[in-house]
């Protein structure tokens, strides 16, 4: 086992403070934008899905909600939306998308230096993401961030466990653990549970 924690302290990271602060602004401007769910889904290599993504957009398609994957493939019940990742041209693809629907959120987004990768994650009721690490993001020197915008109004049963330890997903309380130890999350609730996402610079 890891010796390294399962959980960080958000008070220790200032950069984050401010889309903490303004939690309720990210899920407005989120809850405005409706976005579409695409046809494609997210396989084995973030190049490959990027690239996927990008001639969809090309070829007239709106942007949208990608679907993630399961114990059985690819899975409708958890679903992506990308806002920055660390492919540039990705970027300059989407960035009109993001600055023209979600521009408070992209201004607060983009003074924080060191992130790989941001986008919401909706993990819809009754599922689970099952147990899986990213064993890469350690030697990148890169913790992940959950900021909840959207959760069960009752019976909010959303939890995330990372080395055998839960924590609630409640909007507006953000976490931030290793993500390279082994993890899952869970929506024991009958809502969606929608997430930003962040993995960044520690």
């Amino acid at each position: 086992m890891k010796s390294q924690p399962a959980y960080y302290l958000v008070d220790d990271y200032p950069a984050l403070h401010d889309i903490c602060r303004n939690w309720e602004i990210i899920r407005n401007e989120f809850l405005a934008l409706n976005p579409p769910l695409m046809q494609i889904s997210r396989g084995t290599s973030w190049d490959i899905d990027m690239q996927n993504v990008a001639e969809a957009i090309k070829n007239g398609i709106n942007y949208g909600w990608i679907k993630g994957w399961g114990p059985e493939g690819l899975s409708d019940k958890w679903l992506n939306y990308g806002l920055t990742t660390f492919n540039e041209q990705f970027n300059e693809l989407i960035k009109g998308e993001f600055i023209n629907h979600l521009p408070k959120t992209y201004e607060m987004i983009r003074k924080i230096k060191g992130v790989k990768i941001c986008g919401y994650a909706n993990l819809k009721p009754f599922s689970i993401l099952h147990c899986h690490n990213h064993w890469e993001i350690y030697d990148e020197g890169l913790l992940q961030f959950h900021l909840p915008i959207v959760t069960a109004v009752e019976q909010n049963y959303a939890y995330l466990n990372v080395r055998g330890e839960f924590r609630q997903h409640i909007c507006g309380e953000p976490i931030i653990f290793d993500g390279s130890l082994d993890h899952f999350v869970l929506n024991e609730s009958p809502s969606d549970r929608i997430i930003l996402y962040m993995e960044f610079k520690k």
